[in-house]
């Protein structure tokens, strides 16, 4: 009742394994006193007494409650003789006495070799998937910047699509270049440019909604996809991002590093496909380069909707 009622579950050992453990000790030493004759038999439960814990508990506790077993039936033929003297056969209480002194320290090693096996197992378990997350990450994330990866940007535009399609709901795509990225590599090395890279990561991410994916869609160009946005919110939240970043300065061991970037937004067309999206937001970002950098344009649909 108390396992079935869940009461047992504010317990570690939910299952009470132990306390059924102890319980079955004192039955089956209760037997022995009653049976008489036959009372070597009651014994043979102790076997599945000790193996009935081997998957919940612990070897130390299993080697308590083999001590136990064996002091409570010591106890018990004691107790007997002591208050039937002459009805018992001392013979008889000694070898099962004896008996489950070798038999009980061996079953209870096969009950903690049992509980190891699954301790090892469940590690295994554990192990697998952090290693498959891991793998996870290595095939959606970018090492550098810890941003999804074009391919992971992919997917999610893909499914943006599906929602949109189903629901009607907008979304909004941006694509963003650093400008003139080669020439901060030219100036302030590899190392100065991934510093770069890994700085507007962390402030875009920290600038956009949750709901937001910021992804490294190649080199120093990057998307954001923006759910449940039209194109001119999304066009608002990358005007702050790219006044922020205008702002931003970056430390290094050459001097600091200012840097700013240029960004086309072009909000999803129902029935449209990404790859259409994408050319849109993309010649936006060429206007914006065009007309001199750090800036926002909004994908014209008189223009952009050339294929």
């Amino acid at each position: 009742m108390l396992i079935r009622s869940g009461w047992s579950r504010r317990f570690e050992d939910a299952a009470l394994s132990q306390a059924q453990i102890v319980f079955a000790i004192f039955a089956v030493m209760a037997g022995y006193t009653i049976t008489g004759a036959a009372r070597s038999a009651v014994l043979l439960p102790f076997v599945v007494v000790l193996n009935f814990g081997a998957f919940s508990i612990g070897w130390r506790r299993m080697v308590q409650l083999t001590v136990f077993a064996l002091v409570v039936m010591g106890a018990v033929i004691v107790w007997m003789h002591a208050r039937w003297p002459g009805r018992y056969s001392t013979v008889v209480d000694l070898s099962n006495f004896l008996i489950c002194m070798i038999t009980l320290p061996g079953v209870s090693a096969l009950a903690m070799r049992l509980n190891s096996l699954q301790a090892r197992l469940k590690q295994q378990r554990l192990d697998l998937k952090a290693a498959l997350d891991r793998i996870q990450d290595l095939a959606t994330l970018d090492d550098l910047t810890g941003l999804a990866n074009r391919r992971r940007a992919r997917e999610l535009l893909l499914t943006e699509v599906t929602r949109v399609d189903r629901a009607v709901q907008p979304f909004s795509v941006a694509l963003l270049d650093l400008d003139h990225f080669k020439q901060v590599n030219d100036r302030f090395g590899h190392a100065g440019g991934d510093q770069i890279l890994r700085r507007f990561s962390e402030v875009a991410r920290a600038s956009v909604r949750s709901v937001d994916t910021v992804a490294r869609w190649g080199g120093e160009e990057f998307l954001i996809l923006m759910p449940e946005a039209d194109a001119s919110h999304a066009f608002e939240a990358m005007e702050r991002l790219r006044e922020r970043i205008a702002v931003l300065g970056v430390t290094s061991a050459q001097g600091d590093m200012h840097f700013t970037f240029s960004a086309g937004v072009a909000g999803h067309r129902l029935g449209q496909s990404v790859d259409d999206t994408i050319i849109r937001a993309d010649r936006a970002l060429y206007r914006a380069k065009a007309a001199g950098r750090n800036r926002v344009e909004l994908a014209d649909n008189a223009n952009d909707i050339q294929k």
